[in-house]
């Protein structure tokens, strides 16, 4: 744990970058609950529906948003000169474009989904919002090699600005739809400031035709992870389908509380452009980022699982207010595993991709790129993606009750997230040799176990304000006792003390 921040340009650093980030997410989490309530305080049911279907098109004309990105990243973070500057005009000009089609198609689409003509500005101005997200995937490109933590920073300005953006517009103002289209957009353009004048110092060079027509050559390669990595959501159109939407709400709401355990995963978010920059140009990155970025990731998906475990009925009826809710435990008691599980696979994941090497020479041969194991890592996900549609369909239409059919769908949702992990485990340790950390689990585990204890005795008052407080009193039990058995804890304390005491000295 001794390398966790870096200087400017130097590799990017792992524990306080993966700090920032899970933090950053975390915030999101808050801040997003907190907008929705305001969306939905200001709006009409017709104009939340109307919000929630732009928000639908918003990610089918985004779905090329990761082509260009996908391979810049891996040639910014080896050193190819120029590759930052290309990537990122490349991802304007495609999302300019994107963006026009959208604001082409925006009125035909208005009018085959029955929507009134009074909307068409807010429909109009959903184009702004494509472009930017073309361009914010351009610059997190440039940033995730060189300045993860920024890409953290960047979050965290974006979630603050859209609240402070919406309080304005939508309970001052009383702007309703309109109002919420402006916060997110304003949002997303301080974001995209604030990442550009992050980024700006590492778009040297000249714009370069060669890698523009390798990327375009493996642009197959991003799209085809993406619709893998989607196949599994058609589970939950099963379980709407044949459980009704009942059973679609238990598993949303856990969904909405187990996701947390996955964000876990974002403490190893500077392990990839690591692993990136060690195999393109030399430099020592191997065993000992992969067993800290473990030890990080699992430092929090253990107490965040356990937690889930132990307290579903408090975080459930605490963050949605309606007891209904607290029958979903069952549903978040399981999927609190798997979505460690999913954290550990990613991990897995970007060991798979950090080390591959098909492209190390600023090249993308579409023949050897189809026979490595990066290429099989993401056809996994067709393939498992498709035996948990074909087990939902097998199983839930026959559970007695919503409630059954939910948990169901959880449970095979567990053993597919498990399937994964292990096969992209043993991918993994085929690309690299390293040993998984299982002292320090057994340390992460103990501390969690002091913490259950305490969190078993609580009292059950299911509000807001109580369930923060059972959390809080949580992870002060967890630091607290895994601070004194673990010196990685201790350090990675230690440098977030330092860091915020020189934030507080430079204001």
């Amino acid at each position: 744990m001794g390398e966790l921040m870096g200087p400017r340009g130097s590799r990017p650093s792992l524990g306080y970058a993966g700090f920032v980030m899970f933090a950053a997410h975390i915030l999101s989490a808050a801040t997003g609950l907190l907008f929705t309530i305001m969306v939905v305080r200001s709006l009409t049911q017709a104009e939340f529906g109307i919000w929630q279907n732009m928000g639908d098109l918003v990610f089918y004309f985004t779905v090329l948003e990761n082509v260009v990105p996908f391979w810049s990243k891996r040639f910014v973070a080896r050193g190819f000169e120029g590759s930052g500057k290309t990537g990122l005009a490349c991802s304007t000009l495609l999302g300019a474009s994107v963006a026009l089609l959208y604001g082409v198609l925006a009125p035909l689409i208005m009018s085959i989904m029955g929507v009134g003509g009074s909307y068409l500005l807010p429909y109009m101005l959903i184009s702004i919002q494509v472009f930017e997200i073309y361009v914010l995937r351009g610059l997190g490109a440039v940033l995730h090699p060189n300045r993860p933590q920024a890409v953290g920073y960047a979050i965290a300005v974006k979630e603050i600005t859209k609240l402070v953006a919406g309080f304005i517009f939508l309970l001052k103002l009383g702007l309703g739809l309109l109002g919420v289209v402006l916060s997110v957009l304003l949002a997303h353009a301080v974001q995209l400031t604030f990442n550009f004048l992050m980024a700006r110092g590492f778009l040297g060079g000249d714009f370069n035709w060669s890698y523009v027509r390798e990327w375009g050559k493996g642009s197959f390669l991003p799209i085809y992870s993406f619709f893998g990595q989607r196949i599994p959501t058609l589970a939950l159109f099963v379980l709407f389908a044949y459980a009704g939407d009942v059973a679609r709400s238990y598993y949303g709401a856990a969904q909405a509380v187990g996701v947390v355990v996955f964000y876990s995963s974002f403490m190893a978010y500077a392990l990839y452009p690591r692993l990136l920059a060690g195999t393109g140009q030399g430099r020592s990155s191997g065993p000992e980022d992969v067993e800290r970025s473990l030890k990080l990731v699992l430092m929090f998906a253990i107490p965040l699982t356990l937690g889930a475990i132990l307290i579903p009925d408090l975080l459930l009826a605490g963050l949605f207010r309606r007891p209904e809710y607290v029958a979903a435990c069952p549903v978040l008691m399981v999927l609190a595993p798997y979505y460690a599980f999913a954290s550990l696979t990613s991990v897995m994941g970007s060991i798979v991709s950090g080390t591959e090497k098909v492209d190390a020479k600023a090249e993308v041969p579409v023949r050897e790129l189809v026979r490595t194991r990066l290429f099989a890592y993401y056809s996994l996900f067709y393939a498992t993606g498709a035996y948990l549609v074909a087990l939902s369909l097998l199983f839930i239409p026959s559970s007695p009750g919503p409630l059954d059919a939910a948990l169901t769908l959880a449970l095979l949702s567990l053993g597919v997230s498990v399937a994964n992990f292990t096969v992209v485990y043993a991918l993994a340790r085929r690309c690299m040799e390293f040993s998984f950390p299982w002292r320090s689990t057994a340390r992460y585990a103990l501390a969690s176990g002091a913490m259950c204890l305490a969190l078993l005795f609580l009292p059950r008052i299911y509000r807001l304000s109580y369930a923060l407080l059972a959390v809080g009193l949580g992870g002060v039990i967890y630091v607290a006792l895994l601070s004194a058995i673990d010196k990685e804890a201790r350090e990675l304390l230690r440098t977030l003390v330092d860091v915020i005491r020189r934030r507080g000295r430079r204001s």
